[in-house]
């Protein structure tokens, strides 16, 4: 869904320096996208990239732990 809302942003961006009235128009379904993913405020996707970033050492760690084991054996 990530690559779906960047490509969405990413069209409104031209589309508002092509077509600023029709990017007006369609703000609205954009706004109602980030906000069924939890993400409608700056505040709100600073919190859920704050989250991610905590994870990932965890992850790193899984990876480490993972690559060492296939070269072990």
């Amino acid at each position: 869904m990530f690559w779906v809302v960047v490509t969405y942003a990413r069209c409104h961006v031209v589309l508002g320096a092509v077509a600023p009235q029709r990017e007006r128009e369609l703000r609205p379904a954009f706004e109602a996208v980030l906000a069924d993913l939890g993400v409608a405020s700056v505040a709100d996707r600073r919190r859920r990239a704050d989250g991610l970033l905590a994870a990932l050492p965890g992850w790193q760690a899984l990876v480490d732990a993972v690559v060492a084991r296939a070269v072990a054996g």
